[in-house]
């Protein structure tokens, strides 16, 4: 499986959960003061996602780079400085693995 399509099924996953069942993505994630934002994310990453899974060529290449990195970033730094739970920390290191990849193959 290409990390496109590995990259895409994450983000796809990832925002639908808060869209079907924010109670549970909650008691895992921690509770969301502005849930509109929290939405408003969840539909990105799906966007991003799909757009990964049916792209191909130099933008797709960007878009995960980017995307990946972005993830990574806003994880990284609200684990550390304590504002989000350090579980972020896990979704930020398969962000920047898939980061790596897309370097690496790309």
């Amino acid at each position: 499986m290409e990390v496109a399509i590995i990259h895409g099924i994450y983000f796809v996953l990832g925002g639908l959960w808060p869209i079907l069942h924010m109670p549970s993505f909650e008691s895992v994630s921690g509770p969301k003061t502005d849930k509109w934002l929290v939405r408003t994310v969840a539909l990105l990453l799906i966007s991003i996602g799909i757009t990964l899974i049916l792209s191909n060529g130099e933008q797709m290449k960007i878009l995960g780079v980017l995307s990946a990195l972005s993830i990574f970033i806003i994880d990284a730094y609200y684990s550390l400085a304590g504002r989000i739970r350090a579980l972020y920390m896990a979704d930020g290191a398969i962000n920047l693995g898939l980061l790596a990849t897309w370097l690496l193959l790309y």
